[in-house]
């Protein structure tokens, strides 16, 4: 498929991990929804996003594989996507939660302006056409900045605001 050395890993990381964690991410900022009184159009936005995300995912690799025109589409419809799931976290980081856990969300939610910004201007060219310092730049700032900006930060932060259990664990039989 004409992917080889750097650019084959960096294509099969991105995929795996960015792919994955943020569906996982938004399908965490649906799901905190409910745990606040949420506008309409806030779960209307979400919707779109959502679906866009998976299907964006999607779409990118049939893109970077097929057509150039799909490759730049879909890129810019995921980085669309997350720019609107990084507005939702920094809406969430103003719901009640730990301390800790309410910085998070707020720096995952700006983590995606660098991010989404970069990957708007990485979706104009195509990663086919990347020269050795955009790719440099793009792991460094995008890469990094989505994995432990984005995903990373949103993936703590709701595991420290998740509700806990409100029965206490089984005790073994005396």
């Amino acid at each position: 498929m004409q992917f080889h050395g750097l650019q084959c890993l960096l294509t099969a990381a991105h995929f795996h991990y960015a792919g994955f964690g943020a569906c996982a991410v938004t399908a965490l900022v649906g799901h905190s929804l409910d745990e606040s009184p949420t506008p309409a159009w806030v779960r209307a936005l979400y919707s779109v996003a959502a679906v866009g995300m998976m299907a964006g995912i999607a779409l990118l690799a049939a893109g970077i594989t097929a057509s150039r025109a799909l490759e730049h589409l879909a890129g810019w419809e995921v980085a669309a996507c997350t720019a609107v799931m990084g507005a939702l976290l920094l809406r969430r980081a103003t719901l009640p939660a730990r301390p800790l856990a309410r910085g998070l969300f707020a720096l995952s939610g700006a983590a995606t302006a660098l991010s989404s910004a970069l990957a708007f201007d990485f979706a104009r060219s195509g990663f086919a056409r990347l020269g050795a310092h955009t790719l440099e730049r793009m792991v460094r700032y995008h890469g990094l900045v989505n994995a432990f900006g984005f995903v990373g930060c949103a993936l703590v932060a709701f595991t420290l605001s998740a509700p806990r259990a409100s029965t206490p664990p089984p005790r073994p039989p005396p």
